[in-house]
């Protein structure tokens, strides 16, 4: 369960997230828990106050610190009560760290999270200085307090909470989950008032998402490399799933959605097709969330099958926190490849060369390694030892 105690003068604003939709059926599956915390309980007056006029002068008031720090202690005291770990005080504020897919990722970490909705002008400094973790905005522009974006925020947190969303798949298909957009969806019929979806496969085949998925990271990918055009190719047999055109060669791509592994079958198909067209140099068979059989020892793999047509294995792309990069070394690698097959005509015996070159490379790689790491003990047992000696100088210098 994660709780959310939220600092705020207006708590009767988040039945907004107490009553409806996702948010209210987490609170009610006791899923998520949500503590309110008015700083007016905390306060020493009659009047209930809350604010005071700006210090030296200015225009609006300004959020006093004691009725702000008198209901974090109590938060705290709460959290302890409960014995849970307390997670970071958050205030929402125009000037700070810029909300985001990453940012949620990374707070879903914790199982308790504190947020102030700031009010009026401003929030003491000193109470952000003391109390506050990190400050936190939703964009550039100015609302007129904090308990929206708190609550934007909660909602885009508790539907990542397991057993929350009806479907599992929902949240790990989100929008910026993998830093792109959402592919489009529709429902039926296919043909409305005569605008067709802008598919022709139904939402049934099981690859039509991974698809989707492929072009949009190719898209963001390869998007300023000179003579990029991608075509879909799905409903063409023999083809593969999209051909990528570049300045200096083609390829040939195939993606693969399964959960357990691609099988070798997937690996003679795309074999065939990569053959069968002879202005294409490569062939990627990229697999996006699982590895490839045979193929499975590193996440970018080779195998050639001509003297002028090679096949990369891409292994469980949506694995890979930045997968744009692992198509950019992907693509470089094909590069410096086609540089070698176009202008020097290698045979298959040279290729086998370049081949069992790169091995030793990597074995001498990994020699390297293994002699930082022991040099690296070497010198942690003479720091040991310096600082040992250290502490006895001291000693008798005492």
């Amino acid at each position: 369960m994660m709780r959310f105690d939220t600092i705020t003068i207006f708590p009767e604003m988040f039945s907004a997230l107490t009553e409806f939709g996702v948010t209210s059926r987490a609170l009610k599956m006791q899923k998520a828990q949500l503590s309110l915390w008015n700083p007016r309980d905390y306060t020493t007056d009659t009047r209930r106050t809350v604010d005071d006029r700006a210090y030296g002068g200015g225009p609006g008031m300004v959020m006093m610190v004691a009725p702000l720090e008198g209901a974090l202690d109590a938060i705290k005291q709460d959290v302890a009560v409960h014995h849970l770990i307390a997670g970071p005080t958050i205030l929402l504020s125009p000037q700070g760290r810029l909300l985001n897919q990453a940012l949620v990722d990374e707070l879903g970490g914790h199982s308790q999270i504190t947020l102030v909705c700031g009010r009026y002008e401003a929030v003491d400094q000193r109470f952000i200085e003391r109390r506050v973790d990190f400050e936190l905005s939703l964009g550039d522009f100015v609302v007129s307090g904090g308990e929206i974006p708190a609550m934007m925020l909660m909602d885009s947190l508790i539907r990542q909470i397991p057993g929350v969303l009806g479907d599992e798949q929902s949240a790990e298909q989100d929008s910026f989950k993998n830093g792109l957009l959402d592919c489009p969806h529709y429902t039926r019929p296919e043909n409305y008032e005569n605008f067709l979806k802008q598919t022709n496969k139904t939402n049934s085949h099981k690859g039509s998402e991974g698809e989707q998925t492929f072009q949009s990271y190719a898209d963001k990918t390869f998007k300023d490399f000179n003579g990029f055009e991608i075509e879909d190719k799905h409903s063409q047999g023999g083809e593969g799933d999209f051909h990528m055109h570049f300045e200096d060669f083609n390829i040939l791509v195939d993606t693969k959605n399964y959960k357990k592994g691609v099988p070798s079958r997937e690996r003679e198909k795309i074999k065939n097709d990569l053959l069968k067209n002879e202005h294409i140099q490569f062939a990627w068979l990229v697999s996006l969330n699982s590895t490839i059989d045979k193929f499975d020892k590193s996440p970018i793999m080779f195998e050639w099958v001509s003297t002028n047509k090679c096949i990369c294995y891409i292994n469980n792309l949506l694995g890979f926190e930045d997968p744009t990069k692992m198509l950019r070394i992907a693509w470089f690698n094909c590069k410096e490849l086609f540089r070698f097959i176009g202008e020097e005509c290698l045979d298959v015996s040279e290729l086998t060369k370049l081949k069992e070159g790169r091995y030793r490379m990597n074995d001498k790689i990994k020699s390297v390694r293994k002699t930082i790491r022991e040099l690296n003990t070497t010198i942690g047992v003479f720091k040991k030892q310096v600082e040992n000696i250290d502490y006895e100088l001291r000693d008798m210098l005492d």
